[in-house]
């Protein structure tokens, strides 16, 4: 029903498909639900943002920011490989890229199932889903991982094997060769 696509209709077509484009980025659930994460100073006290609103509001927590467009890209992928979890809640992407190259070292990644990220992670067995705007499907997914330790190095092991079974740069190369 072409209705459906009237104007007047868009806030529907948002929600039902989970695309919110005024507010991509799923950092005012995260930064609402931080009292879940551990205190400043503790191993996972380190953020990488280009994000000022979630820079301010780490910050007056007392984390370290690190801000990834000030880092070349050695440093970034020293920060990557020292953090446990990567977690991205965008409420849509269009690929999921920052959670494959987060996978690329091996890394347990947290997004949220709509757009590629559904592509890219698979939900309990590289990463986890949590549901876009859900502050607490994000919360249980965070615990979860944060809690444990096998299954964060479990998924993180699978993470790096699909990364390598399907988006190494080998594998995208024989892609693009066979698609010629």
């Amino acid at each position: 029903d072409w209705d459906n696509f009237l104007p007047e209709n868009i806030e529907r077509l948002r929600a039902h498909f989970g695309v919110f484009p005024r507010t991509r980025q799923g950092k005012k659930i995260f930064l609402s639900r931080l009292g879940w994460i551990p205190a400043a100073g503790s191993k996972q006290s380190r953020n990488i943002t280009n994000d000022e609103e979630v820079a301010e509001f780490l910050r007056g927590l007392g984390f370290e920011i690190l801000r990834a467009g000030t880092l070349d890209n050695e440093r970034l992928r020293t920060a990557v490989c020292s953090a446990d979890i990567v977690v991205a809640p965008s409420r849509f992407e269009s690929f999921g890229l920052v959670h494959l190259e987060a996978m690329m070292f091996g890394k347990p990644v947290i997004g949220c199932s709509a757009g590629g990220m559904k592509e890219v992670i698979q939900d309990g067995v590289t990463g986890l889903l949590a549901l876009p705007g859900d502050d607490e499907s994000l919360r249980r997914c965070v615990e979860m991982l944060v809690s444990d330790a096998k299954l964060r190095g479990d998924m993180g092991s699978k993470a790096r094997a699909v990364y390598e079974r399907h988006f190494s740069s080998v594998r995208m190369a024989q892609g693009v060769i066979r698609s010629i």
